[in-house]
Parts: C-alpha cells; structure tokens; sequence
C-alpha cells in the first residue's frame, strides 16, 4: 500500500491529533473533479495523484481549452470493481503505478482512460528498477522538447505490514509523446547514481531527494515571467528525521533536465551549489509532495504560491505565498480542513497536498489531496470509499490579506 509519506506510524497519529483544529473557509469541494476518480470498475483509486497538459503549458485558464490533453500519473493503484450501493470492493488487485489521460475540459468518465499493466494498451508497464526486489511509485511529470518526463521514487520492503517499506532512491523516466498521448511503449529510463547521486540521498544523518514538484518557469510553458529555469522540488529532512522536514529546490535549463549532473541546487542567499548536499531547507514543516505555482492575475500577479500538507500528512491544506520559486515565502494560510476522515472513521488519513495549475480554472487553484487508511485490517482494500484522490478549488484572490 503506497503513501509517499516516509513517516513513522507513531508520527502519523501524532500528526492528526496535533493538526484537529477548524481551517479559515477559503477552499470549497470541487465535486465534479472528486466524482471523476471515484471510479467502480477497472481502476477503482491510487494514491499520490500528478498532473501534465501534454502540450507543456501550466497556464490555468482550463475552461476555455476544450482540445486539452491532460495526463495523471499515479502510485499504488487499487484494480477491481467497487459495488455501487455497498462501496465494497471485489476482485482487488493491486499494481505499483498507473496513468489516466483526460481529452477535452469536462472531467467527466466518459472523458478519462486509465493505463495500467495488463490493460491491453502496452507491455511497458509495470516500470521496473533493475533490483528485482525494489517497485517504483510515480511522482511529479513534466513536458519539455515533446517528452514526457516523470520521477520514479525507487522503494524496498522494510520491515512487515501495511507501513513496512523505505525510499531507498530516484530515478526518471522518459515517454515520447504522439498525437494520441504517450507512446508508454518508448519508455527510457535514468537511473541516479548511487554512489554519486544527483537526484536523491538517503543516509542515516542525511536526506535529500529531489522529485516532489516541478515549476517550469519558461517561455515556453507560458509562465508569465519567465526566466528560462525549470525548478525542481524536493524535501529535505534534518538529521534524517521525518518529523524535521523542508522544502528544497534544484534548478536547471530546459535542455538539461534530462542529465541531473547539469543541476544546481539552492544553497540560500540566492546562490546554487554543484552539490546536492548543499540544497538547503526553504520552508519547514512541508511534505514529500508538493506544488509551486505561478500567479497569473490579480492582486498577487507575479508572485507564487506554495501548496502543501503541513508536515506530510494531515487534514490541513496550506498555502504560503512566495516573492520568487524559492521564496521567501511568507506565513502559512490554512485554506482548508478536510473531514471526510472524520465520517469514515478508524485510522483514515489526509496527507500530501497539490496544486493542478493546468487543469484550474482562471483566477483559481485546483489541489488535490488523498485519503488512506493504516487500519490493521487493511479497509482499503475492502471499502471503496477510501483509497482515491479528493479535489477542492480556491480563488486566488481570496488569498489576499490573509
């Protein structure tokens, strides 16, 4: 069962006791988004949802693009069916990523296709680390030169049980892109370097990876000052310690987001560092996923916002708002207070919220975040309303004076 989250259990119910208090109203549900991925039949929920306009814009704006290509890219995938009246799940099976391409503006199913193993479409899945024992979650895409790029977070198993695994490193996969989507079948992999790595470093007093978020603040990509660098997030956890993470950033060229080598890491004071060690923390407190957004309009133009879980996992979704892609960044504003774990109860969790600039609508923000369950009886696999992304949407402008 897939997190993304990298926390100890015990931390986890620390957090959500921790983090039970009432959220400023600013965020509403964004149904029609939510109803889109509460699927029953085939695949039936995920975890750790990204998102790409296969065009390589992030403008938002998504109502009035009505050929838009949008793809998902997905972590451990819940395959099956969902009974409609009782929510239970039948025929479970569960595979370690998937995609979903979405044609046109209307998030409606009859508008999405799902792309998993074994679904007939193509035999490239599932991605595979060259350790037969190691699986791959999926993390933040990209579009850059008609490629499709996106991290894959290399996991092991540690330990038993639902919890029982670790990040062990990162690598990145890259998919041609045709006129229909991705041709999965082209699939090219770059693997980081474990010895000397540039993507990820996992030691037991030092924790670095990249692959949380990405800014492309391009030209190309249409952000609105551009200054030609693709951001790269990541977190960065203190000592090793989960509990003690902040956001980091790397940086390169369009050109040279494919070779890690050629990144230059925020070492603060507005300098960058040929050292990944030296990737400083931005902001406290955040997630091991993540969003940086360019502010179109309004009275915040030209700024950026910060989307995030505070410390990973939680019913909070907060925003900070920051003068460039590394800040500063100022206070924290909470936009909302999920409580749907509240109503289905046990040992439910929120965690790992986002910003979806390219399919939000004008002067708005569209986050996701995800529900999961560390219940000994493993309820995911048994209750269809547990395990797939949720979706609110909050207006940009209402985030002024907060």
């Amino acid at each position: 069962m897939s997190t993304k989250l990298f926390l100890p259990v015990t931390f986890f119910l620390a957090l959500t006791i921790s983090f039970a208090f009432a959220a400023e109203p600013i965020a509403v549900p964004a149904n029609d988004w939510t109803a889109l991925l509460d699927q029953r039949d085939g695949w039936t929920g995920a975890d750790g949802i990204f998102s790409v306009n296969l065009d390589g814009m992030i403008q938002s704006g998504f109502e009035k693009r009505p050929q838009q290509q949008t793809l998902f890219v997905f972590s451990d995938t819940i395959l099956g069916k969902v009974d409609p009246e009782t929510l239970e799940r039948r025929n479970t099976k569960m595979v370690n990523h998937s995609f979903a391409l979405l044609c046109g503006n209307v998030p409606s199913s009859e508008n999405i296709r799902f792309i998993h193993e074994r679904d007939g479409v193509t035999t490239a899945l599932p991605l595979k680390p060259a350790d037969e024992n190691h699986w791959y979650w999926l993390s933040e895409c990209t579009v850059i030169h008609q490629n499709l790029y996106t991290f894959l977070f290399r996991i092991a198993r540690d330990g038993d049980g639902a919890f029982g695994f670790k990040h062990v490193g990162v690598d990145l996969a890259r998919f041609n892109l045709t006129a229909d989507g991705v041709d999965f079948d082209s699939v090219t992999l770059t693997l980081d370097n474990t010895r000397h790595p540039r993507i990820a470093l996992f030691r037991p007093k030092t924790v670095v990876a990249f692959g949380s978020g990405i800014l492309e603040n391009t030209k190309q990509s249409g952000s609105i000052n551009p200054d030609g660098y693709i951001y790269i997030y990541g977190y960065r956890d203190k000592d090793g310690k989960s509990s003690a993470r902040s956001l980091t950033a790397a940086r390169c060229l369009p050109q040279e987001f494919a070779d890690p080598y050629r990144w230059r890491y925020y070492a603060g004071n507005e300098t960058w560092s040929e050292n990944l060690q030296d990737a400083v923390g931005i902001v406290e407190n955040t997630g091991t996923e993540l969003s940086v957004t360019p502010i179109e309009s309004g009275k915040l133009r030209g700024k950026f916002a910060l989307v995030y879980t505070p410390g990973t996992i939680g019913s909070r979704i907060a925003v900070r708002i920051g003068e460039s892609p590394v800040g500063a960044f100022g206070r924290e504003i909470i936009v909302y207070e999920e409580t749907e774990t509240k109503r289905l109860g046990g040992k439910t969790f929120a965690y790992n919220a986002k910003a979806h600039p390219s399919i939000s609508k004008t002067g708005e923000l569209l986050i996701s975040y995800n529900i999961n369950s560390m219940d000994s009886e493993m309820r995911i696999f048994k209750e269809g309303g547990i395990y797939y992304p949720r979706f609110v949407t909050v207006k940009i402008d209402d985030l002024v004076d907060k």
